[in-house]
């Protein structure tokens, strides 16, 4: 049994458990159900009800409502509505009680069923909220499954059926492993209250920041009674940050004022106010004080609400986010303005590979325009908000996004990112737990993965550059190398062209050794590789047969190759061109750098039962076209001598003359020398 199930099977046993524990019958706060004696202490037991409902609907404070409730609790443990709420404050209190909140959810149920199924939901919610994805799954599924039979309304079951799909998301992202360190800020820069939307200059030695902290000025609470929002900066001194500075008045009234964007000067500063329902400002930075203050132009701002920008560094393109009606997806949108020689064109939305039905926000471009970050509650988020990329396709379009996975995402609220000029250096804000109250402001280097040299953002000339994120010391050298190449693009379906998630194997055929490269959930992959000594490339996907590539790029100028792969699904007629089974030159001798590949293709051979594999074999080696068409006929023989060997049945096998063309699907720096297998059903 997996060690996900018997922890699903685990948390769900202890919760019957609890259930078989407690009393089934519920107690109501009636006098009828006491007797005299106790109706001074039921009085006060209602008033504690009443005050903890109080304090949560006055002042949202769950840890002083918690308490009041508790003390109820002490005198009639057996309702229902009481223990639910119980659960509720647990979960929602400054540092959440998770086993407690489960505990009172169940207990709940136990005692009156019908009377609110939402305790599935929460149940769900507690192991969502502590990446326990399977039992967040199943208590998720039970909510979804009692509230339709009970015709409960289409927003509550579509909430819930999007709580299940962040959990797929969750599973997906937590299998592709990351050595990223996320890092917070620390006390210096976080403090209680909330701290969020930082960004950087091109050096990394000021560090821009809204607080909710407070020294806001003016001193004021707004009606979610937390202090208003003012914009802060911090200088970096060698390795350590100075002290913070409030910015002036001219950037920071009594009202909300929060840090959008930069420029790479750090000069030149996007600002959103409060005022007028939100809008964006922008204006010039020197010191503490931020001059010229404008209404950014009214193709960007409205009667609506508008949140964030960026803007090219050509000054040309504007992107930004609001929630205003036209052309909307839902919640808050991306969109974009140009300009041209009339002025700034029309606002136009974003687009559906972009935006969903949920909230985009706090969007940021790459120095060279043709990145996109932003913040999104939809498409593959695994909780709250998740920070995403889009790569620019033209003018208008964009790809679909890539969740930039974990650490750096988490199913708590993860927003407001933004990056170093470079890109290697991500700053963003959390409210996950462990920080020191509210959101926090964190930094991660996102050009990790040393070993695996998967690189996740970085721009290719950057990637190659960056040889130290190659392990030096002799016990890790297996892809070390001085001369790096860069091979980029995405995986997709060959029939559709939907992309495909998949990995990427890098082989060190001289060693025989591999390692393993999850592309995102959009097929991209990008895999940095030496170009001195024998290696191959291996892509897969579940339900596809796999697509082998052998680059000849030794001694090449080549710095980077972008290819799409194109994967056909293993079925009737699928097609495996095989180029790691390397041959003596001019012999039909297997070498030994083979043996990776013929694992591979005699696991993939046993597998498709009912299937019989066609063998062609094809050489550009120089020759008459008798000898190339004969040498290329014999390496297919070869090859599945070395099969039978390996345990495959030689009835399945067969060969055929391979025609000496040249493959045009084939990119240019891929070697023509290659093996066909064609799988036909028996």
């Amino acid at each position: 049994m997996s060690c996900a199930k018997t922890i699903l099977l685990n948390s769900i046993f202890l919760l019957l458990g609890l259930q078989l524990a407690f009393s089934q019958k519920n107690v109501s706060f009636e006098k009828s159900d006491f007797p005299k004696n106790k109706r001074e202490r039921l009085k006060k037991a209602i008033k504690y009800i009443r005050l903890g409902d109080g304090l949560i609907e006055l002042d949202k404070d769950y840890d002083k409502a918690t308490r009041y409730y508790e003390r109820a609790n002490k005198f009639n443990s057996n309702n229902s509505e009481l223990n639910y709420k119980l659960g509720l404050t647990h979960i929602r209190k400054d540092k959440p009680d998770f086993e407690k909140s489960r505990a009172y959810f169940n207990k709940s149920l136990l005692l009156e069923p019908n009377f609110s199924q939402k305790a599935n939901y929460y149940l769900g919610k507690t192991f969502h909220l502590e990446n326990q994805w399977d039992s967040a799954r199943y208590f998720y599924a039970k909510y979804v499954k009692n509230i339709s039979d009970k015709g409960t309304s289409l927003k509550e079951i579509t909430k819930a059926e999007k709580r299940i799909r962040e959990i797929e998301s969750g599973i997906d992202l937590s299998k592709q492993s990351s050595n990223i360190k996320v890092e917070n800020l620390g006390k210096r820069i976080n403090t209680k209250y909330a701290e969020f939307g930082p960004v950087v200059d091109t050096a990394q030695t000021i560090l821009f920041f809204t607080s909710r902290r407070n020294k806001s000025t003016g001193y004021d609470l707004d009606k979610d009674l937390r202090f208003f929002e003012d914009i802060y900066y911090i200088t970096k001194r060698g390795d350590r940050w100075a002290r913070i500075k409030q910015f002036t008045r001219e950037a920071n009234s009594s009202g909300h004022e929060a840090i959008v964007n930069i420029n790479l000067e750090g000069n030149q500063v996007i600002l959103y106010k409060g005022a007028n329902g939100g809008d964006l400002w922008s204006g010039y930075r020197t010191n503490d004080r931020i001059l010229n203050l404008n209404p950014m132009t009214v193709m960007v701002n409205s009667k609506y609400r508008e949140t964030s920008a960026a803007v090219s560094e050509s000054k040309d393109l504007i992107v930004f986010s609001s929630d205003r009606p036209n052309n909307s997806k839902g919640g808050l949108d991306l969109f974009y303005t140009i300009k041209t020689k009339a002025g700034w064109s029309e606002a136009k939305n974003l687009g559906e590979n972009v935006n969903t039905p949920y909230d985009e926000d706090a969007v940021v471009l790459s120095a060279d325009g043709s990145t996109l970050y932003f913040c999104s509650k939809g498409h593959n988020s695994i909780g709250g908000f998740d920070i995403f990329m889009s790569k620019k396709i033209d003018s208008v379009s964009w790809s679909v996004p890539q969740n930039l996975g974990m650490p750096i995402n988490s199913v708590y609220d993860d927003i407001y990112a933004s990056f170093s000029a470079d890109e290697k250096q991500i700053y963003f804000s959390s409210n996950r737990p462990g920080g020191m109250g509210d959101f926090d402001v964190y930094m991660a280097d996102v050009v990790s993965n040393e070993k695996e040299g998967a690189y996740i953002t970085a721009s290719l000339d950057d990637a190659i550059k960056k040889k130290e994120h190659w392990k030096e010391d002799s016990s890790d050298e297996l892809f070390y190398s001085e001369n790096l190449k860069v091979i980029y693009g995405q995986l997709m379906d060959k029939e559709s062209k939907v992309p495909l998630p998949g990995k990427v194997i890098l082989m060190n055929l001289d060693k025989n050794e591999e390692i393993e490269i999850p592309t995102d959930q959009s097929g991209n992959f990008k895999v940095v590789i030496p170009d001195d000594f024998a290696y191959g490339i291996n892509i897969t996907s579940p339900g596809y047969v796999f697509s082998s590539r052998n680059y000849s790029l030794l001694d090449s100028t080549i710095t980077s190759i972008e290819e799409n792969i194109y994967l056909q699904k293993a079925k009737n007629g699928a097609k495996i061109i095989s180029q790691n089974i390397l041959f003596e030159e001019g012999t039909i001798n297997i070498l030994d750098q083979s043996a990776l590949e013929i694992k591979r293709l005699s696991k993939m051979i046993r597998s498709a039962k009912n299937y019989k594999v066609e063998i062609r074999g094809f050489i550009e080696e120089e020759g008459s076209a008798r000898f190339v068409k004969e040498l290329g006929l014999q390496r297919a023989k070869a090859l599945i001598e070395t099969l039978v060997e390996a345990g495959i049945d030689r009835r399945n096998l067969s060969f055929k003359s391979g025609i000496d063309d040249v493959n045009s699907s084939l990119p240019k720096y891929v070697s023509q020398n290659r093996l066909e297998l064609m799988f036909k059903k028996s």
